[in-house]
């Protein structure tokens, strides 16, 4: 069921945008105003993750359900850790954020306006 919940709806293999964000999973790339981000195999899962319902908030646990096997067993600092570099992956500019921290919840993917 997880593995299910881990592939997302179907239909989910064509491009995702949001505001100037643009993810192929096909492709397994990542663009920001039409430039490429690099970024990990897992750094682009929880993109993935947060792309495919922008403005919904994800727990820790919701994101590495849905980014890691069954048998990884993380700490919830997994997260954080690269939930902190793909913020600054994707900060263009100073103080540009994608992604908020929802104190006590999650994250959710946004569009403050600066993008």
């Amino acid at each position: 069921m997880r593995a299910l919940l881990r592939r997302g709806p179907r239909g989910a293999a064509g491009s995702l945008r949001h505001g100037d964000l643009e993810l192929d999973p096909a492709r397994r790339e990542v663009r920001l105003a039409g430039e490429p981000v690099d970024l990990t195999p897992k750094e682009f899962d929880i993109v993935h993750v947060l792309l495919r319902e922008p403005g919904r908030v994800f727990t820790r646990t919701e994101i590495l359900e849905r980014v890691y096997d069954d048998d990884f067993e993380a700490s919830s600092n997994v997260v954080d850790v690269l939930l902190g570099r793909i913020r600054r992956k994707l900060a263009v500019r100073p103080g540009q954020s994608w992604i908020r921290t929802v104190r006590g919840v999650g994250y959710v993917l946004f569009n403050d306006g600066a993008a």
